[in-house]
């Protein structure tokens, strides 16, 4: 009988985060230090959605279909949330488990019938827990995915921000330890989202600042990881770690669109009624408290085209950015509105990939990757092949926007961007040098099978 299997996801620390990270772990750090931990390369990837849908699949993200968190959908005007079910290949990591428990994990919906299921509050779902029989019993009942809905909400006040990451974590542990031992699921991935959102709101390297304000709260909280931590290996659970992508400092902001549209691929559009309702949708957003002279100011800002999603004029588009970091051909053959004939795909694609090729080497020398889909015929399927971007641009460092607002200068930047290099720890010591996303299932299954 092997033992459970929990994947602990680290996600936001890289390799040398991880060191400084046990060196705060005292109860765990006995553990952590008879295991072995290599880095985990992601190649173009910075997307959570898409590097865990490699994990998940042991299928390269080309082959999956999951390039990002979200695809064109009928239009480049229009986009739709990937989940699981859109998947070209099953979640191998977890099919041969009967009690299965995913906590916060990208992609993954419900599976009532083996899979005890806490949303990570991305995917367009009306539940945060499954199956139903949990709604019932604390604290599940009050699970909470995410500290708050985004960002830009509430980096005006980090330190009622980071307040509400630590509580919102404390109590995704707390929901994972009360099923890990009521259920008894033979694997489990649970996913911590703290360490990216802190990294977000105040940037990298807060485990070795001595100084920094909000030490005394992280530190509190390291100390009830360290002793679920302890939990997990005391209690005999195959415990590995992992870290799908980590941060670095942001040095520069690019828009694609801004790109294509000097170029002349891309003409923007006015606000349609869909971009109405979200300018509506922000005025509520705006509300302070039901003061109208202000609910009315914050209005008329988000009513600006350059506070949108970009909108483009698809009867005049070759080519487009409606996801980040991704250009898409505006084809007939895919696109609702499409205008590139399906014999012209490929020499756009091509004229499209010498215009950036150019534009990006002149900001950035060799410092930036373009992966072209011309790469991959023939290694997916057709229906995946059709709907994968065309073009995939990663610029190491660079925060991928839509905003065209000129209020916006070079130095309003976040202070920190994903990027690509995660970490791996096994308790094993045959790990190779370097593990990519893929590889993870195969470590898991070595060790792991369905107990009887």
């Amino acid at each position: 009988m092997s033992k459970p299997v929990v994947l602990v996801s680290l996600d936001g620390l890289s390799l040398a985060d991880l060191d400084h990270l046990i060196d705060l772990l005292p109860g765990a750090r006995s553990y952590l230090g008879a295991g072995t931990a290599k880095p985990l390369h992601s190649g173009l990837l910075t997307s959570a959605a898409a590097i865990w849908g490699e994990i998940l699949t042991a299928t390269p993200w080309y082959e999956n279909g999951c390039a990002g968190h979200a695809k064109p959908w009928k239009s480049l005007n229009r986009t739709k949330v990937v989940t699981e079910g859109d998947l070209a290949v099953p979640a191998k990591v977890l099919e041969a488990h009967l009690r299965q428990l995913v906590v916060n994990v990208p992609l993954l919906v419900p599976q009532e019938s083996k899979r005890l299921w806490l949303s990570d509050g991305s995917l367009p779902l009306p539940d945060t827990v499954s199956p139903r029989s949990l709604r019932g019993e604390e604290p599940v009942a009050s699970y909470s995915p995410r500290p708050y809905g985004a960002l830009a909400e509430e980096i005006g006040y980090r330190k009622g921000a980071m307040q509400h990451c630590l509580e919102t974590e404390l109590q995704r542990l707390e929901c994972a330890n009360k099923l890990l031992r009521s259920n008894d699921p033979t694997i489990s991935i649970i996913r911590l989202s703290l360490f990216d959102h802190i990294a977000h709101l105040i940037g990298t390297g807060f485990l070795i600042d001595e100084d920094l304000v909000y030490r005394a709260e992280i530190r509190q909280f390291l100390g009830f990881l360290d002793d679920w931590l302890c939990g997990l290996f005391s209690e005999g659970h195959q415990v590995y770690l992992i870290s799908a992508f980590s941060h670095k400092a942001c040095e520069s902001r690019l828009n694609l669109n801004e790109l294509l549209s000097r170029g002349g691929f891309l003409t923007f559009g006015r606000l349609d009624s869909a971009a109405m309702r979200r300018v509506a949708a922000l005025e509520a957003l705006a509300s302070d408290n039901g003061d109208q002279q202000s609910v009315g100011s914050k209005a008329n800002l988000h009513a600006q085209v350059s506070c949108q999603q970009a909108i483009f004029d698809c009867s005049r588009t070759l080519a487009a950015s409606s996801v980040l970091g991704f250009v898409h051909v505006n084809s007939e053959d895919r696109f609702e509105d499409g205008v590139v004939k399906r014999m012209d795909v490929e020499g756009t694609r091509a004229v499209l990939r010498e215009f950036l090729d150019n534009a990006l080497r002149r900001s950035f020398g060799e410092a930036y990757s373009i992966w072209s889909k011309n790469e991959v015929r023939g290694q997916a399927s057709e229906r995946v092949h059709r709907e994968l971007p065309d073009l995939v641009v990663y610029v190491p460092g660079a925060e991928f926007h839509n905003s065209a607002d000129l209020r916006f200068g070079p130095s309003d930047r976040p202070r920190s961007v994903h990027s690509p290099d995660g970490f791996f720890w096994s308790p094993s010591d045959q790990l190779p040098s370097s593990i990519l996303p893929i590889d993870i299932c195969r470590h898991l299954q070595e060790v792991a099978t369905c107990r009887h």
